[in-house]
């Protein structure tokens, strides 16, 4: 049994209340139902009567700061957790002090930082971490997808992680060799710069020269600007190269065996 506290059944009783000795304390309602219960811990459950830490809930929850009716839609289950802001306003998670990550109004969920801004002068020190907690191979950190339907993931074995684009032969159509793999990759320009924020030094591609020999591998735009008139940088997949590569290896080897037979024919070897 239990210390409770119920309300009323008829009209003009608004509270009925039962004592015990058990130290719980429950909250019911005028059908007899326990709503929220108190135990000898000070674990508050809600929806059960065996709460097992400080706040325990069984059942939807939904934490909001607006008064909004909009529909949420239906939690099938019968479990879940909705939580809202008022008037599109950010959603900020801290420890102690410090904001660590936060959903701003368009979406975007933001981890060790304060905005989208590339000046990472607005960054805190921190990262996003995933762990797998299975021990079998082809676990999934992250699913990316398009229209419903996944187009890309993150996956990991035992000691190695997998960044995968989709890439099933049912997915395509009009499938032919490439021919042109050494002609395209003898079109890229390799070049060693320097990072202008950072002054490091590295090797690599200027994405609007790539774009112009592989362009589905770059987005964005040559010298483009928002309307601040603040850059719009390109961004690169040199993994776009890859096919050329196997394809320029392939030319290669296949000029190299051919030239193989005409030197033996010229020395009479059979």
């Amino acid at each position: 049994m239990a210390s409770t506290i119920s309300a009323g059944t008829t009209s003009g009783t608004a509270l009925n209340m039962a004592g015990d000795t058990s130290g719980q304390l429950q909250l019911k309602t005028n059908n007899g139902t326990t709503a929220v219960t108190i135990d000898t811990s000070q674990n508050v459950g809600i929806g059960t009567t065996s709460p097992s830490s400080k706040l325990d809930v069984v059942g939807a929850l939904r934490l909001t700061n607006t008064s909004n009716s909009a529909n949420y839609g239906t939690l099938s289950d019968g479990g879940g957790l909705i939580v809202t802001s008022a008037n599109s306003n950010p959603m900020y998670f801290y420890t102690g002090a410090t904001e660590r990550m936060r959903i701003d109004s368009s979406g975007n969920v933001i981890v060790s930082g304060t905005s989208t801004s590339s000046d990472e002068a607005t960054y805190q020190s921190g990262g996003v971490f995933v762990s797998r907690r299975a021990s079998s191979a082809g676990t999934t950190h992250a699913n990316f997808l398009n229209g419903g339907s996944v187009v890309g993931s993150i996956t990991s074995n035992t000691v190695n992680t997998f960044y995968n684009t989709t890439s099933d032969y049912r997915l395509k159509e009009n499938a032919t060799s490439i021919t042109n793999g050494l002609q395209t990759i003898s079109a890229l320009n390799p070049v060693n710069f320097d990072w202008i924020s950072k002054n490091v030094s590295d090797t690599g591609f200027l994405a609007h020269e790539f774009q112009a020999v592989i362009p589905n591998s770059v987005m964005g735009t040559k010298d483009a600007i928002d309307e601040n008139g603040s850059p719009i940088y390109q961004q690169i997949d040199r993994s776009g190269a890859i096919p050329f590569l196997v394809a320029a290896i392939k030319e290669l080897n296949a000029k190299v065996d051919a030239q193989a037979l005409e030197i033996q024919a010229l020395k009479g070897v059979a």
